[in-house]
C-alpha cells in the first residue's frame, strides 16, 4: 500500500495539520473495508497515537516457512536459507512449519543440523517460533522435542478435525487442554489458528473452554474469508485472545459454495491490511498484546470456501477439494522459485512501508497541540 499521499506534505505545515492528518489516517484505514466500515474506527487522539509510535517502534516481524514452499519443494532451498532470508532482511524471528519441504522439512533433520539452526540463530539473535498443523497429543510430543533443541518457545496449531461443527470443537478442546498441560510443563506457549473451517466465534469457544492461559489465538489476515466472515469482525471477536498474527494478501472469490481465497500479493488484495494492522497493534494496555507479526505470502495459494452462506450452526463441514500452491506452467521451474524469493522480499518491504506510513501519521497526530 503506498503511503498517504496528503501525509509529507502536510507534515511540512505543522501549523495546518490536524484536518488532514485526521482525514488520512481515516482514509488509509476504511481502505478494503466492505462490512468493517460500519464498525467504529478505534479513537485516534494524541494519546493513542503516541501508544501506536511505540508499538509500531517495537514490532516484531519473522519470516514463514510457507513463503518458500515452492523452493523447498521443487529446489535446493533449505530450511536454513529461511533463517539467513530473515537475517539478510533485518526480521527478527522466523516461523518454521516442521513439516514443510517433505524430506528436507525440520522433522526430518539430524539433531546436528537441528543444533546448527538454533546455534545461527543465536548468534545472530532470532527468535524461532513453530507450526504444526494438528492438535494430537503424539504429534504434539515431536513438536515439543523439536522446540526443546531449538529453544522455540512459540508453537502455532490448527485442527484438522473435519465433520459437524460440535465435534470439531469437543475434539479440539480435549487436544488442546491436554497440550496444555504438557505446555505448562515445558514452558511453552500455544498459538491456535482458525484456519478456514471455523468461524471466529468457534475459535473464542475453545479458547475459553480450554482455560488456560498458555493457549492463545493467532490471527490470520484471511482465513475467516473462507467462513463468509468480515476480516475486521473477526478480529473484534478474536481480538481478547490474539498473541499472534499471519500477515499475507488475499483476494476472495465467490462461488456457489460460498468464498474461497486465492492469495496475491498484499496491495493487489482485499484485504483491509492497515485497518487489521493498527487495531491489532493498540491491543493490551500496557504492553503489546500482540508483539509478533509473521509474513506468509501466499501469491498463488488456492483454497475453496469451507462454510456455505445458509450453513446452521452445527453444520457438517466436509472435505472440500484440496487447498493448492503450484509451479506456473509459464515460468521455467528456476523462474517460479526465483519469483517466489522476490516475491517474499517484496512483502517484507510493502509491510515495512505500511509500518512507515503509520508512524508517520501517529508520530504527527501525537505532537498536535489540540485534540
Amino acid at each position: 500500500m503506498p503511503p498517504c499521499r496528503s501525509a509529507s506534505a502536510e507534515l511540512r505545515d505543522r501549523s495546518n495539520i490536524a484536518m488532514p492528518i485526521d482525514a488520512c489516517i481515516e482514509r488509509l484505514l476504511l481502505a478494503n473495508c466492505e462490512d468493517g466500515a460500519d464498525m467504529p474506527l478505534p479513537r485516534f487522539d494524541a494519546a493513542t497515537a503516541s501508544k501506536l509510535v511505540d508499538r509500531i517502534d517495537g514490532i516484531r516481524l519473522f519470516a514463514h516457512s510457507f513463503s518458500f514452499y515452492l523452493n523447498l519443494t521443487h529446489g535446493p532451498f533449505q530450511i536454513v536459507d529461511i533463517f539467513r532470508f530473515a537475517i539478510e532482511q533485518g526480521l527478527a524471528g522466523v516461523s518454521i512449519n516442521i513439516d514443510i519441504g517433505g524430506a528436507k522439512g525440520l522433522s526430518q533433520m539430524s539433531d546436528a543440523d537441528v543444533d546448527a539452526l538454533r546455534s545461527l540463530a543465536e548468534r545472530f539473535d532470532l527468535e524461532i517460533a513453530l507450526e504444526m498443523s494438528r492438535t494430537e497429543l503424539a504429534s504434539f510430543e515431536r513438536m515439543r522435542r523439536i522446540a526443546g533443541r531449538l529453544g522455540a518457545r512459540h508453537i502455532r496449531l490448527r485442527s484438522g478435525y473435519l465433520g459437524r461443527v460440535g465435534d470439531i470443537l469437543d475434539n479440539s478442546i480435549a487436544d488442546l487442554k491436554r497440550i496444555a498441560a504438557e505446555a505448562e510443563r515445558h514452558d511453552l506457549q500455544i498459538n491456535f489458528e482458525q484456519h478456514e473451517a471455523l468461524k471466529s466465534d468457534e475459535m473464542v469457544d475453545i479458547v475459553a473452554a480450554v482455560g488456560n492461559p498458555r493457549v492463545q489465538l493467532l490471527f490470520d489476515f484471511g482465513n475467516m474469508i473462507n467462513c463468509g466472515e468480515d476480516p475486521v469482525a473477526a478480529l473484534r471477536l478474536q481480538a481478547p485472545y490474539v498473541r499472534m498474527a499471519h500477515l499475507k494478501g488475499v483476494r476472495k472469490v465467490w462461488t456457489d459454495e460460498g468464498c474461497g481465497q486465492l492469495g496475491v500479493a498484499e496491495g493487489e488484495d482485499d484485504l483491509p491490511q492497515a485497518r487489521l494492522m493498527f487495531e491489532l497493534l493498540l491491543l493490551g494496555e500496557d504492553a503489546p498484546q500482540v508483539p509478533v507479526f509473521i509474513l506468509e505470502k501466499v501469491v498463488g495459494y488456492a483454497s475453496p470456501p469451507m462454510r456455505r452462506p445458509d450453513d446452521g450452526p452445527d453444520t457438517v463441514v466436509e472435505h472440500r477439494a484440496p487447498s493448492t500452491l503450484e509451479l506456473s506452467p509459464a515460468w521455467r521451474v528456476d523462474e517460479n522459485l526465483l519469483l517466489e524469493r522476490q516475491q517474499s522480499s517484496q512483502q517484507v518491504q510493502y509491510v515495512k512501508s505500511m509500518m512507515a506510513t503509520l508512524r508517520l501519521l501517529a508520530e504527527a497526530k501525537s505532537q498536535q497541540p489540540f485534540f
